[in-house]
This record gives structure tokens, C-alpha cells and sequence, in this order.
């Protein structure tokens, strides 16, 4: 028993012996000049992954140029819709236009006021009034007006004319044979707001066909800046 004891002791140290010699040879199998390649091979692959994320920053950098672009183009594509949007709210704010007949006929009219034409067919901006016949601009700027009128039968003639608080716009007349006679007037203005424009009489007979006959018209052609 103690001769195969010594035996087992021998085996394991022979056993060690082998196993730290094959180590020392394996670490000693590794010269320099493969250490050396190792490292270089090692070297390279940071230098490409350096390369990458050089490249990759590079692209970051771009694209945030390009979305700062995009935001900068966003903008200025907002505030050329708000201006566009703004403009429109005004022009949409100030359109002004009107038209306006005779709800009956014949018509007598008087001699220096206005002539009614009370059946309202379109008034946006509200600046005519059919119980008057008068049309006050609701805002500054360049306006059309136009009016048509028709003599009622066997009457002699009419003078009548467009008239701007006192200025004379447009004169026409109306000359009666043995039929119906029309005429008509238009006129381009410049009213200041709050000024007025109607049709008067301005000689002559005092009766009018009336109906959609006798007719006032007018809109805003531009609105002062």
C-alpha cells in the first residue's frame, strides 16, 4: 500500500512537471515578430472604426444642417401663409358691393332727394341704405357706382345724375316719344369713408317705370392702403 502511494505521488508530480513545461513552451512559441503583427493588425482596426466615426459625425453635421435648413424654409413657408392668410382676412373683411331695384312702378320721385331703390338684391359691407337710397362708403378707396333708369310712358323727359355729397358724378337724360326709354350712368370715385353717393332727379318729369326697370349699383374696386 505504501509502495503504490509512492507511486501516485510520483505520477502527479511528474504530471505538473509536464503540464509547466508545455505552458513556459507556448508562451515562449510567440516571437516578437508576431506580437508585433498582432498589435499593427489591432492599430488598423481603430483606425477604421476611428474612420467610421469621423464619417458618421460627418453625417450628423450634414444632416443637422440640412434639417436647420428645413426648419428655416418651414418658417419663412409660415409666415408667407400667415401674410398670404392676412391678406386675404382683409380683402375678404372690406369687400363692399351693392345693388338695389324698385320693389314697384311707376315711381314719382321728388325734386332734390335721393330716389329709393328699397328691394335690395345684394349689400355686403352694408353701406347702402334702401330706406334713404343713399350709399355711404364704409371704408376709404376707389369705387364703381352705376344706375339705370327707365321714363314711364307718355311722359316728356327726365334729367337725372349720380351725386357724390354734392358733386355731380354723372348726368343723363331721359327723352319720352310714345315709348319706354332707358339710360344709364357709371362712374369711378375715389370716396373717402363716411362720404355718400345716390341718384337724384334733376329736372324734368317726376315719374319713374320703377320695378327691376330703375336700378343702383356700386362696388369697391381697391381699398386705400
Amino acid at each position: 500500500m505504501a509502495i503504490v502511494g509512492k507511486q501516485c505521488f510520483c505520477f502527479c508530480l511528474l504530471f505538473v512537471f509536464t503540464k509547466t513545461t508545455a505552458l513556459h513552451k507556448r508562451s515562449d512559441d510567440v516571437s516578437p515578430q508576431a506580437l508585433m503583427t498582432l498589435v499593427q493588425q489591432q492599430a488598423a482596426a481603430i483606425q477604421r472604426l476611428e474612420a467610421r466615426l469621423t464619417g458618421v459625425e460627418a453625417t450628423n453635421q450634414q444632416q443637422s444642417s440640412t434639417i436647420a435648413d428645413l426648419n428655416t424654409k418651414l418658417s419663412d413657408v409660415n409666415s408667407s401663409s400667415s401674410v398670404g392668410l392676412n391678406n386675404i382676412n382683409t380683402r375678404l373683411d372690406t369687400t363692399v358691393l351693392f345693388t338695389a331695384h324698385m320693389s314697384k312702378g311707376p315711381v314719382t320721385v321728388g325734386d332734390s332727394s335721393p330716389i329709393r331703390f328699397d328691394a335690395v338684391v345684394i349689400n355686403v359691407g352694408g353701406g347702402y341704405n334702401p330706406a334713404t337710397g343713399v350709399f355711404t362708403a364704409p371704408v376709404s378707396g376707389v369705387y364703381v357706382v352705376y344706375a339705370q333708369l327707365m321714363i314711364h310712358s307718355n311722359l316728356l323727359s327726365i334729367s337725372w345724375v349720380l351725386d357724390k355729397s354734392g358733386t355731380v358724378l354723372c348726368m343723363n337724360r331721359l327723352e319720352q316719344a310714345s315709348t319706354y326709354d332707358t339710360s344709364s350712368c357709371l362712374a369711378t370715385t375715389r370716396l373717402h369713408k363716411g362720404e355718400q353717393v345716390f341718384v337724384g332727379r334733376h329736372s324734368g318729369d317726376q315719374t319713374l317705370e320703377g320695378a327691376s326697370w330703375c336700378s343702383f349699383s356700386g362696388f369697391l374696386l381697391s381699398r386705400d392702403p
